[in-house]
């Protein structure tokens, strides 16, 4: 059974979002805490595709019931998820505290994202350093 036809276009280069954008600063401040390794991927991934949504009003707490979730995509407060040692998105893997295992996983993100979409971003810089000299 086939699932559908194929896309009309091809992609021809990689999203990029606008750097000078009052939201794009915010978002990219926004931690990236409290979350397992997965959930810390997926962030990232929303973030860089400008999918991040930031929450307008605070969450209700699964756990304690209180609303306190200011962060989104968080099912528990952070308070819980620390004292229970889970991730506050998902619930069941345990939190990835580490702050050098998070830029790694952030960095290879970012690398897995640019090799499937063919962006050559490291390439373009050298490219244009050399028509500058």
């Amino acid at each position: 059974m086939k699932k559908g036809k194929r896309p009309a276009h091809q992609n021809v280069f990689a999203f990029k979002h606008n750097k000078n954008s009052k939201l794009t600063k915010k978002i990219a401040e926004e931690p990236v805490d409290v979350l397992c390794v997965r959930c810390i991927a997926k962030m990232v991934w929303r973030k860089k595709f400008r999918k991040y949504k930031q929450r307008t009003v605070p969450g209700r707490c699964n756990l304690c019931q209180q609303k306190e979730i200011i962060k989104a995509y968080r099912t528990i407060c952070d308070k819980c998820a620390n004292d229970k040692g889970v991730c506050a998105k998902c619930t069941k893997n345990p939190i990835c505290s580490d702050p050098e295992e998070i830029m790694r996983i952030e960095k290879n993100t970012r690398e897995a994202t640019n090799d499937a979409n063919g962006d050559s971003s490291g390439e373009e810089e050298k490219v244009e350093e050399n028509k500058k000299e």
